[in-house]
């Protein structure tokens, strides 16, 4: 064949190709749904994702530039695929719970033949999801709370000690570690029935292990999957690493074992797995699976959303200074102890986590793939069976329509009052309807335990190394924070005997309290040489 033939059938190939790409961007047309069109064929040219910009940040551009458009919906291209961005409050609550039997699937990637970890509640679909769901949301009621509410508090009171040894002679700490140790060491707790104390020893396996599925996380991979899952099962690629699969089924499969050797009943996730054998036919895959979940999610968002409102509140120091005044005084009704019921009545304690989820959402947005073809209420648009549907709940959360000055932290959004008079959709940290976060009450009662506890204790305040404003790291899909998270801490004089001390002699009181910080200190450092 001649170069000039060649030259011909390379020009006609590439002019279907062009023609193929143009009529697929005509979806959006043919609605009258507006676009964000490409800057070259399905390239937006914002860079890498990954690297150069985040997954969320081209949906959150749909959504600002068409948010007042009128329509109830936008378009834009994943790769090749259209991807439906939700503009409309009212429609995404169709989405979310009036309509939830057609918009159940997540579309999430999962090899369960390689990966038998991703069998999990999070990423499966269908009936098993619906069957799995209905068996655990029993275990996470009020009361169920309420009984693991002792095993938060006991890692939470090891705080003060573990801050004390971990400051820095500038008086500095690294809030996204601790909060890191102090997550693993309750979740560990709680659902496994493990002290593994990454709070004294954050080089423990439990929680190395715990940071190697994050460490190994490719969003690029995790895209293309999902996109072309056939082809990645042929591949054989899995989301978590061997190691960390191998590490949580010995785990599981170890205790359960051990458990009915001995006749030992916990009253943790574990046991409420082990208990459902007796009515579903659970494998130790499934039983690791959905414990490797519970860990994983709790781990990485509620470490993050900790760290988050340290960060605020060190910037905002008078509303550090309120939160304190309430969790004193609110203690003090309870004779200093830290009880369920006490912890429920810190009412702005909870204004200002709900601020941080607001303004630094850990799930920037909410994913859903249509079952069958579905015409959107009051319209004309019909979404296609398959298609991918998202909510953008990070800009949805710093629209000023709704929330007036969105970069401004201000608890008192959240007031009841200021709460009736918005949308529920405006807010969607947990998601909403059948499909919400089934842990969102252990996880908002562990993150006000440990904020409780360590505001009583500390004053915290920007550092010269505390990053300002925050940076995400862009190579996970969730927003977390990159690198380390410095804060200046300094031990507060204990509220009972500051209330008797004269004006005048709060050194002596500091003296004589950081006295007995450096004897403890002593003791601690001289037991671990004995040890």
């Amino acid at each position: 064949m001649d170069p000039l033939t060649v030259l011909l059938l390379l020009f006609i190939i590439l002019a279907l190709i062009c023609i193929h790409l143009h009529r697929k961007q005509q979806y959006w047309e043919a609605q009258g749904i507006p676009l964000l069109k490409p800057f070259l064929f399905f390239f937006y040219g914002r860079g890498r994702i990954g690297t150069d910009c985040h997954a969320i940040d081209i949906p959150n551009e749909v959504y600002q530039r068409f948010r007042e458009s009128g329509a109830p919906l936008a378009g834009m291209f994943m790769l090749s695929d259209p991807l439906i961005i939700l503009l409309d409050l009212e429609l995404i609550k169709h989405v979310l719970i009036k309509d939830f039997a057609n918009f159940s699937y997540r579309g999430l990637y999962h090899n369960l033949r390689d990966d038998p970890l991703m069998g999990n509640l999070a990423a499966i679909d269908g009936p098993y999801w619906k069957r799995l769901r209905a068996k655990l949301t029993p275990s996470f009621t009020t009361g169920k709370m309420k009984f693991m509410y002792p095993t938060l508090i006991k890692v939470a009171e090891q705080l003060p000690g573990v801050v004390d040894r971990r400051l820095s002679d500038a008086g500095i700490i690294d809030v996204k570690d601790l909060s890191a140790c102090y997550t693993t060491d309750v979740i560990a707790s709680s659902t496994l029935g493990i002290d593994c104390d990454s709070l004294h020893n954050p080089l423990e396996d439990f929680r190395l292990i715990t940071v190697k599925f994050f460490e190994e996380y490719s969003v690029t991979r995790d895209l293309i999957s999902q996109r072309l899952p056939q082809l990645a099962k042929m591949l054989h690629w899995t989301n978590t690493p061997k190691v960390v699969t191998d590490f949580y089924i010995k785990v599981v499969r170890d205790n359960i074992a051990y458990r009915a050797e001995h006749g030992i009943v916990r009253q943790d996730f574990l046991q409420i797995m082990i208990d459902l054998i007796k009515t579903e036919a659970l494998t130790t895959n499934e039983i690791a699976a959905q414990v490797f979940v519970f860990i994983i999610a709790g781990y990485e968002t509620t470490s993050t959303t900790m760290t988050n409102c340290l960060w605020e509140l060190a910037v905002n120091e008078d509303i550090q200074e309120q939160v304190r005044e309430e969790v004193v005084q609110v203690m003090q009704m309870h004779n200093d102890v830290l009880t369920y019921e006490c912890l429920n009545q810190m009412t702005y304690l909870d204004q200002v986590l709900k601020e941080t989820l607001r303004k630094h959402p850990i799930a920037p947005a909410l994913k859903r793939v249509a079952y069958e073809d579905y015409k959107v209420p009051g319209t004309n648009f019909v979404i296609k069976a398959n298609t991918t549907v998202l909510i953008p709940s990070e800009a949805i959360q710093h629209d000023p329509r709704y929330y007036p000055e969105p970069e401004k932290f201000d608890p008192l959004r959240f007031t009841p009052e200021a709460m009736e008079e918005r949308h529920p959709m405006t807010f969607l940290p947990f998601g909403d309807g059948p499909r919400n976060c089934i842990g969102l009450r252990f996880g908002r009662m562990q993150v006000l335990i440990g904020l409780a506890v360590m505001l009583r204790k500390y004053r915290f305040s920007v550092a010269p190394t505390t990053p300002i404003p925050l940076v995400y790291d862009q190579t996970i899909l969730l927003r977390a924070p990159k690198g380390k998270v410095e804060l200046k801490c300094e031990r507060l004089v204990e509220e009972k005997f500051a209330a008797h001390i004269p004006k005048g002699v709060n050194v002596e009181v500091e003296n004589f309290t950081a006295s007995i910080r450096e004897r403890r200190e002593y003791e601690y450092t001289d037991g671990e040489r004995n040890k």
